[in-house]
């Protein structure tokens, strides 16, 4: 179970022409992911003026939610190395979370009942910092596979500006499901054996 390291970038507009309406947010995010047992180990870190962001409400009963997105989430992509199957894992500082299964790029996505939860283990703030740490069971596709693996966050401002960052961004505009930025490469992950 060997880790890697992440660090996200911010998405910018201000190339081609473009200039972004959004002012940069002096944060930056980072983590880890290591793989498990019929799962992965996900850790987000987020670092810098802590008071810049906006966090979702403690849930008091975590549960699978859509459009979590639209506020301040983690997010992970994975899929079996050069295959066009993946799911996409939303992660809310709230503790609530979702897994879709797309077929292809950004089609059908549907909620992967095959996965009944995710655990959300610990959220935190102390000062310039905050993050959360999540266990992810896989789907049975992805197991005993080398996985490419995209991770993302979406950060909302106290202004109620989405920021976007990814490992890498290679549009015009963001874009998480982008196979391109599915760049993080992982070892196979071993089904359980009972």
């Amino acid at each position: 179970m060997n880790e890697k390291q992440f660090q996200l970038v911010p998405f910018s507009a201000d190339t081609g022409g473009m200039k972004s309406e959004n002012q940069p947010l002096s944060v930056t995010v980072s983590g880890a992911i290591q793989t498990g047992f019929d799962h992965l180990w996900v850790r987000y870190t987020l670092g810098g003026s802590m008071n810049e962001v906006t966090f979702p409400a403690r849930s008091s009963d975590p549960a699978r939610l859509d459009l979590l997105w639209q506020h301040t989430c983690f997010e992970l992509f994975a899929r079996q190395a050069t295959h066009s199957e993946y799911w996409e894992f939303n992660l809310s500082p709230s503790r609530d979370w979702n897994v879709y299964h797309f077929p292809e790029y950004r089609r059908d996505p549907q909620p992967e009942t095959a996965i009944p939860a995710v655990t959300v283990r610990d959220v935190f703030r102390h000062g310039d910092a905050a993050g959360l740490l999540a266990q992810l069971p896989l789907p049975a596709q992805l197991l005993g596979r080398e996985l490419e693996i995209g991770i993302a966050s979406v950060i909302e401002d106290v202004r109620g500006k989405l920021h976007y960052f990814a490992l890498t961004h290679h549009k015009p505009v963001p874009d998480f499901h982008d196979p391109g930025s599915f760049t993080l490469r992982l070892p196979p992950v071993p089904p359980v054996i009972t």
